[in-house]
C-alpha cells in the first residue's frame, strides 16, 4: 500500500512542535499521525540533523 503524503502545512506544524521540544511521539499524537512518518519525513527535510547539532551547541 503506497504512503499517504502529508502537506506542506502538516510537515511545517511538525517542525513548529519539534521546536518547541515536543517529542516525535507526542507530534504524532497531537497530529494523528505515526510516530514513524513524524520521524521520516522530519529526517528527510533535514530538521533531524538539524535539532541534534543545535542541541550539542547549547
Amino acid at each position: 500500500m503506497p504512503r499517504r503524503k502529508v502537506t506542506e502545512e502538516v510537515l511545517e506544524r511538525m517542525k513548529k512542535l519539534r521546536e518547541e521540544g515536543l517529542t516525535y511521539r507526542e507530534i504524532a499524537d497531537k497530529l494523528n499521525l505515526s510516530y514513524e512518518t513524524v520521524f521520516r519525513y522530519l529526517r528527510e527535510e533535514g530538521f533531524f540533523e538539524t535539532l541534534r547539532r543545535k542541541m550539542s551547541l547549547k
